[in-house]
């Protein structure tokens, strides 16, 4: 877990290390991020990740969003003016805690799906490697896309899914990663690929 979560921040580094100055300091819209813009994105989910992990420590109960939608605005309005390199230093901040707070918990609450009930039978591990692995790269993924490098990104989400079937043989969780798959190649209208991986999940 600790591995993919540090995996996770290194794509990041290394994607965004990639563009140029300028596509790094433009702001986007609500509709239309620029890689800032999602940069900041996978920051505040990892903040928020961040977050939850201190409250199941503390035995506390933390805010969840129902309107995810509507919390992503919020994210975006809140990071808009910052520059790309203070949200890069908050992603350094956010790795180092979450590091340091995966290394306090025990293996049996990190897997056990009834140890806390505001995550409705969900074992704490699934939330954080989807949160720090999974939402990263598919966010990579897309900007790749946007950009033309359709082979690098198709890359990028076979990998990811490999990984996140590794950790997890149940079908449940098979079965949701299948699908985020087959939801990655309906991006570029590649159906014949959407429907192989919806078919495997």
């Amino acid at each position: 877990l600790i591995l993919l979560a540090q995996r996770g921040y290194e794509d990041s580094l290394a994607f965004f290390a990639s563009l140029g100055e300028a596509e790094l300091a433009d702001s986007g819209a609500p509709d239309e991020w620029s890689p800032k813009d999602i940069l900041a994105h996978i920051v505040e989910w990892a903040a928020i990740t961040s977050y939850r992990l201190s409250a199941a420590r503390l035995g506390e109960t933390p805010a969840t969003y129902s309107d995810v939608d509507a919390k992503n605005d919020e994210i975006f309005q809140q990071y808009r003016s910052l520059p790309y390199l203070d949200i890069l230093v908050h992603a350094d901040e956010i790795n180092q805690d979450i590091k340091s707070q995966l290394q306090t918990f025990l293996l049996a609450d990190m897997l056990d799906p009834d140890r806390y009930p505001w995550l409705n039978g969900q074992p704490l591990y699934w939330r954080v490697v989807h949160s720090l692995y999974f939402h990263t790269n598919f966010h990579l993924a897309q900007l790749q896309l946007k950009y033309g490098q359709r082979e690098a990104a198709d890359e990028r989400m076979e990998r990811t899914i490999r990984d996140m079937l590794t950790v997890d043989e149940s079908p449940r969780w098979k079965g949701l990663y299948l699908y985020n798959l087959a939801c990655y190649y309906a991006i570029p209208g590649d159906s014949a690929k959407a429907l192989f991986n919806l078919q495997r999940a």
